[in-house]
């Protein structure tokens, strides 16, 4: 009895090992399984495909990565400025710079 199980256990492991031997035979365009060659290629170009595609996952965490830390610390330093206009009025008086002679040593100029 203990050997008709093996045997039994035995032949549903091959079964299995069948069943997915089949399912990785690949078909050409006609119908009959691709030849070695064929199969090379096809495994080929699929391996070129998944590089592409974590070249191109991995750039794009790449930009993200650098758009996130592209902080501008200067960014008021250009730019449209305000206008400057003299909203404060003060008492000083203004020296025109030809004014300016020998005599003024000393005092303070605005």
């Amino acid at each position: 009895m203990a050997e008709q199980q093996n045997i039994a256990g035995a032949a549903g492991e091959n079964v299995e090992e069948i069943a997915q031997q089949l399912e990785e035979v690949v078909l050409g365009e006609d119908g009959q399984p691709l030849s070695k060659k064929a199969l090379k290629k096809l495994e080929k170009e699929r391996e070129k495909e998944k590089k592409k595609q974590e070249r191109l996952a991995r750039e794009a965490e790449e930009r993200a990565a650098r758009a996130a830390a592209d902080v501008d610390y200067a960014e008021s330093s250009y730019g449209k400025a305000p206008t400057n206009m003299s909203r404060v009025k003060t008492d000083k008086q203004w020296t025109e710079v030809r004014a300016i002679s020998e005599a003024m040593v000393g005092q303070v100029v605005h």
